[in-house]
């Protein structure tokens, strides 16, 4: 199946290269993409699928082509749009985007890459196929190199006198430092005094360090315990909702019940967002997402996974969420 839509990539990309800027005639590329998709449909024994809602196409668009999601406001303007191709424009539009032209590189890039150090020349090394080449090369500046190393050879045999000097001169030095070396001796051993002094320290430390790990197992116990909670409150909850949204009125039991589920749900979510340092809780509200939601906290609806992180106990996937889930924020 990769196979099957590898074809009709690399088609698409040859059809726009092959009529030019000028001379591309779209509708005769879309009518031959068509073809080669029932083609492979045809070949694999395969139906094609019924359209998708806009808001999947919206979300699949953003991501093959931009290689992100859609803002708030793109999916508003969108999703709002009565104009009757606005698949088609939106399509349009992100081809013309910086976004694709960065996900297209980087996509392409990890396609194309080539790794030089399995192939024939190793450019960091200078090995392989011009090896050979290289080793004449070398001899000839070796030779040189030998030449240069002889006349070194012999001023170095002129300074060897004076090494000879300098070594008398650091035999005197060394008498010297045998009196620092009694010096730091003394040092020693009031250094020994210390590391005594800090090993007591340290064992006090330690004992600490187990009573803080006792403390955080009984933290993990409580959270684990906080979210088993959370969840099962969540499922009640959505359970209720679901209940309730089919009648026409509901009794004052089922509302008490449903709030008295919420005021659990909320007692439990502040209870984990204490224990893992969260900023919070949010009840999701109609029309919300986690992108709008990170959105409202952060600034910045990209932060959108750090929420679903936090969550992992409630959320499945990004957007399974409901109206009345009590959501952790975190910092």
């Amino acid at each position: 199946m990769k196979k099957l839509f590898t074809t009709f990539a690399v088609t698409a990309l040859s059809l726009s290269i092959g009529f030019g800027a000028d001379k591309f005639d779209k509708q005769a590329a879309i009518r031959k993409i068509d073809a080669l998709v029932q083609t492979g449909l045809k070949k694999h024994d395969m139906e094609r699928g019924a359209e998708i809602e806009d808001t999947t196409f919206l979300r699949r668009a953003y991501l093959d082509i931009a290689g992100r999601i859609p803002t708030i406001e793109e999916s508003e303007t969108f999703l709002g749009s009565t104009y009757e191709r606005k698949r088609e424009q939106l399509i349009a539009t992100l081809l013309e985007s910086d976004g694709h032209v960065s996900h297209s590189y980087n996509f392409w890039a990890d396609v194309l890459r080539i790794n030089h150090t399995l192939g024939h020349f190793d450019h960091r090394n200078r090995t392989g196929h011009l090896m050979g080449n290289n080793l004449f090369c070398a001899r000839d500046a070796l030779g040189a190199d030998l030449a240069a190393l002889q006349t070194e050879r012999e001023a170095l045999g002129s300074n060897l006198a004076a090494l000879q000097t300098e070594r008398d001169a650091l035999a005197a030095d060394v008498t010297a430092l045998e009196s620092e070396r009694t010096a730091l001796a003394a040092d020693v051993a009031a250094l020994v005094v210390d590391r005594e002094a800090l090993a007591q320290q340290l064992s006090l430390a330690e004992v600490r360090g187990e009573r803080t790990a006792a403390q955080l197992e009984t933290t993990a116990d409580q959270l684990g315990d906080a979210q088993a909670r959370a969840t099962g409150l969540t499922d009640e909850l959505s359970t209720l909702l679901e209940e309730q949204e089919g009648l026409q009125e509901t009794t004052q039991a089922q509302r008490d019940a449903l709030q008295v589920v919420r005021r659990e749900l909320e007692t439990t979510q502040n209870e984990i967002a204490r224990l893992t340092g969260a900023r919070g809780i949010y009840t999701v509200q109609p029309g919300d997402s986690l992108s709008s939601i990170a959105t409202f906290f952060y600034r910045n609806g990209n932060r959108w996974p750090d929420i679903l992180e936090a969550n992992t106990n409630l959320i499945d996937a990004p957007d399974l969420i409901f109206a009345g889930m009590v959501l952790i924020v975190p910092e």
